[in-house]
């Protein structure tokens, strides 16, 4: 079905509006290299699996921007303390 579907909202199923495809890595993968993954595919999370494919977690953006900014928070308070 497409946005411009006349079937109403509350008659639609969760397959009917998921994305089809998922991304993921896992449990061991950089961070970095997850944050890489996020920009090239244009996403905002991703599945963290363990080698045997079962699901461990979900990583977003909004995880990685929080490490960034303790990294930044802890590099302004050493700077501060020389």
């Amino acid at each position: 079905n497409q946005p411009g579907d006349s079937k109403n909202f509350d008659e639609k199923t969760v397959e009917e509006i998921m994305t089809p495809w998922t991304i993921s890595v896992y449990e061991d993968t950089l961070v970095v290299e997850i944050a890489k993954t996020m920009v090239k595919q244009h996403i905002h999370r991703v599945f963290i699996t363990d080698k045997e494919s079962h699901l461990k977690g979900i990583i977003t953006t909004m995880d990685i921007v929080e490490v960034v900014a303790r990294l930044d928070t802890s590099s302004a308070t050493s700077n501060r303390q020389t």
